[in-house]
This record gives C-alpha cells, structure tokens and sequence, in this order.
C-alpha cells in the first residue's frame, strides 16, 4: 500500500510538471505569435496598384521603438530596424488611406482613415465600429451602401488608456476599451452626445489635430472653436485668437508650450497665455508647416510643402529651431522635399517621409531613401546602404 501511494505521489508530480511545463511553452507561443509573421523587406516599393503620387502621411515611434509609417494610399509600414513589414487588406486595413497613428497604453496601434479608425494588438487589424446618425454603424460590408463611412482625420491614445480620434463632420470621439463617446459641437460648445446614434445636435468642427499634454489634458483643434482641451470633466477653449488658424499637427515640447504646424499661419507656439507666429521671416517656408517633431536634443524640426493655397511653387523642406528661428537644412539625396512627417528612430537618426511616395533616414549630413517605384534603382548618398534594382 506505501508502495502504491508512494508511485501515486510520484505520478501526480510528474503530471504537475508537464502541465506547468505547457504553461510556460504556450505563453512563449503567444509571446512569438506577437511578434510580426509577415515576410520583411529591407526597402519599400510601391504597390502596383497605388497612385504614383501616394504620400507618408503621419509617423510613429512605439514603445518597443519601431517606426510605423502610414500612407495615402499604400496603407502602412512598419520599420524595425533592419526590415519593413507591409500591412494593407489582406491584414484586415480595408482603407489603405492613413493619415494618424496612435499605440495605446496595451500596445495596440490605432489608424486613422477615411473609412474610420482601425486598430492592431498583431499583424491583423480590425475596424471600430462608430454608432452613426439614423442607426448607421461603419461595420461589415464597406461596399454596402447603407453604410456611411467616417472619415478620421486625427488619432490618440491618452495615458489612461482611452483613444480619442476626431473627425472630419462627426465630432470627437473617446473609446475606453468597452464604450464609445461622442462629443458634439452645439452653439460654439463641446457637449457629450446622449445618444450619438439618434442626436439631433449638430456634428461639426473638422478636427484635424488632437494632442494629450504633460497633464493630461486633451487639446483638440476644430475649425468651429479653434483650439481646445478637456481637462477630464470640462471643455476649455484657449484664451486665445485660434479660430482663423487650419492646424495640421500639434505637438508639446518638453517645456509645455503647445507647437502647431499650420496651412498659412507659420509655426505657432502657445504658452497657455500668449500665442506667437513664426512667419516666413523667422525662417518658416512660405508661412507655412505640415508637421512638427521634437528630437531628444530639444530641437524642434519642422517640415513643408511649399506655398500655401497648392500652387507647388513655393519653397519646399526642413527647417530647424534654434531657439529663436527657424533655419533649412540641406535636402542633398531626397527626391522630393515636400514632406508630410518627421520621426526619429532609437539611434538618432531622423526619418522623413514626403509626397510622391518618397522615404528618407538623415544621418546629419545627407538623406538616403528607402522608397522606390517596381523595377526603378534605388539612389542613395548613405554610405551604409547601397543600389538596389526592386522587382
């Protein structure tokens, strides 16, 4: 009988180990199968079928320090140092027109398009679906003409886990991870929408940048009440002129000032009290900026497309803060230097990507592009890349 017990002891605990030994191999499993399985490519080419003219529209570094780069038209990529992973419809990103991303405080990657706002925890995304006016839900079937799509011009993810996008005619939206709300604009105030699927009130603003500061607050530029901010239980406007002022970026340096990249107003900074324009003569190409990007030295970067109203004219490229003016820096090895997004990666180096489907590392003295049409040589001036021929 000792006999038997003692087999029996011994029998159970070889059992035990085995089941906790399968524990800990399935969590390494799903710690792999976080990782990207998608095959990656050490430069991108444009997919045959995208419009030659597709830009890098926005930009992001994540928490694990790799570069997500969204395009209009081309859908997204992602850089982890060594390759680019491509992710377009066969992940799930049924709109490869990107012009926001955002990674949460769970490490998803959130995607502003203009068929709505997509989320990724892995190599699949799946799109939020948005209560819409007269009981219309951007779900299922894009093609079903029942369906109204949003079009998201602006996304964030904010400390406490929630994600907030903005809209082109729709509002303000805030997503906990269980519910979705809406705020409106109604007689020049932000309110919450009782029942965004059945209000009657009045959708409007055009929210075309949103950003979370040092303290948490919200700030959101709208074309009805220029900039504002939700300090977590009210909506503020900023004691200041903005409403005249089209933001298409907004970012807070390490000061707190809140700097905003505008169509025709320069590069604005905002203290809290007083707001101040840097203008062509501060350096400010064509008085205008179509993003803003401060690097781990303080430098605040500054990228443009040229004259403001789209002749193509104007002067187009980088400029530089130096604490008291903006100054160019050479574009010797881009293609094109009407840019839409600045980012920096983990080694210093910054990324720039621009129009006609243009990508570019500076290593502080030339650019080398990463980006080339099918069957076209890639041209570098990088001394650590070389020509490629893509097929």
């Amino acid at each position: 009988m000792r006999l038997f017990n003692t087999l029996l002891l011994f029998i159970l605990f070889i059992t035990i180990c085995s089941c906790n030994g399968q524990a800990e191999k399935n969590i390494s499993t799903n710690t792999t199968n976080n990782q990207s399985t998608i095959p990656g490519t050490p430069t991108i080419t444009l997919p045959v079928s995208a419009d030659p003219e597709t830009m890098f529209r926005c930009s992001l570094k994540d928490s694990a320090g790799n570069i997500w780069f969204g395009t209009t038209g081309a859908g997204i990529y992602k850089y982890d140092g060594k390759l680019f992973t491509h992710y377009s419809e066969k992940e799930g990103l049924t709109s490869n027109f990107v012009v926001s991303l955002a990674q949460d405080t769970k490490g998803n990657i959130w995607a502003a398009t203009n068929e709505g706002i997509f989320y990724s925890n892995g190599d699949i995304f799946s799109r939020l679906e948005i209560p819409q006016p007269g009981n219309l839900k951007v779900s299922g079937n894009l093609d079903n003409s029942s369906t109204k799509k949003i079009q998201v011009l602006c996304v964030l993810s904010d400390k406490k886990g929630n994600t907030w996008f903005g809209t082109e005619s729709e509002g303000l939206w805030k997503y906990d991870g269980l519910k979705l709300t809406n705020y409106t604009c109604a007689d020049s105030s932000w309110i919450e929408a009782a029942n965004p699927v059945n209000t009657n009130t009045r959708q409007k603003g055009f929210i075309s940048a949103i950003l979370e500061d040092a303290k948490g607050n919200i700030w959101f530029s709208s074309s009805a009440t220029g900039l504002n901010y939700y300090d977590g239980k009210n909506f503020q406007r900023a004691n200041a002129d903005f409403t005249r002022i089209h933001v298409l970026q907004m970012i807070e340096d390490k000061h707190g000032n809140i700097w905003l990249a505008t169509r025709v107003n320069g590069v604005c900074r905002y203290d809290g009290k007083t707001l101040k324009s840097f203008m062509k003569k501060d350096g400010v190409f064509d008085d205008m900026a179509s993003c803003l990007y401060e690097a781990k030295n303080g430098n605040i970067w500054s990228g443009s497309l040229g004259k403001a109203g789209g002749t193509g004219n104007g002067l187009k490229g980088i400029n530089v803060f130096n604490g008291k003016k903006f100054n160019p820096i050479s574009t010797t090895g881009m293609r094109n230097n009407q840019v839409w997004t600045i980012v920096e990666d983990n080694t210093g180096s910054i990324w720039v990507g621009t129009k006609e489907f243009g990508l570019f590392r500076y290593n502080g003295k030339s650019f080398a592009e990463f980006t080339t049409y099918a069957g076209e040589l890639l041209q570098t001036t990088d001394s650590t890349a070389v020509i490629k021929t893509l097929q």
